[in-house]
């Protein structure tokens, strides 16, 4: 019923989500959903999720360097770095 109720939005939030969507994707083929709106779902929750891990990826080393690297170094010299 909840595929019928909410559709693709829900299948959207499930693929941006952390959660698996495999459970998600069977429930959609026993309904016999759109193909189409749930590949156009899946896509676009994939690519805000994967697009945000990525720009977080590339923003890590300078955070790393001041953050927990910062931490290590303040332990490893004994609070002289």
């Amino acid at each position: 019923d909840w595929a019928a109720e909410y559709g693709a939005a829900a299948l959207f939030l499930v693929a941006a989500s952390p959660l698996p969507q495999t459970p998600s994707l069977i429930f959609f083929g026993i309904a016999r959903h759109d193909i189409l709106s749930v590949f156009i779902a899946m896509l676009a929750g994939k690519l805000i999720k994967y697009g945000l891990f990525a720009w977080l990826a590339t923003r890590f080393p300078e955070r790393f360097s001041n953050g927990i690297g910062g931490f290590f170094r303040y332990l490893r010299y004994g609070g002289k770095a």
